[in-house]
C-alpha cells in the first residue's frame, strides 16, 4: 500500500477491478462475489491509519 493508485473510481471499476498486483489493487465487487458465493466465509478487515495506529474487524458468515 503505497498510494500509487487512485480509489476514486466509477461503479463499473470496482466491479470489474482495478489496480497492480504488486502494489495496491482492487479484486472486483463481481469476481469477489463468484469467490464467496459458493459458501460461508470469514471476512477481515486491517486498517493502517497515518500514524501507523492499526485496526481490524471480523465478520463472520460473509
Amino acid at each position: 500500500q503505497d498510494g500509487s493508485v487512485n480509489f476514486d473510481r466509477s461503479w463499473k471499476e470496482y466491479k470489474e477491478g482495478f489496480g497492480d498486483l504488486h502494489t495496491e489493487y482492487w479484486l472486483g465487487n463481481e469476481h469477489i462475489h463468484d469467490l464467496t458465493s459458493q459458501g460461508d466465509y470469514t471476512l477481515r478487515v486491517d486498517l493502517e491509519d497515518w500514524s501507523g495506529k492499526h485496526k481490524h474487524a471480523v465478520y463472520q458468515s460473509f
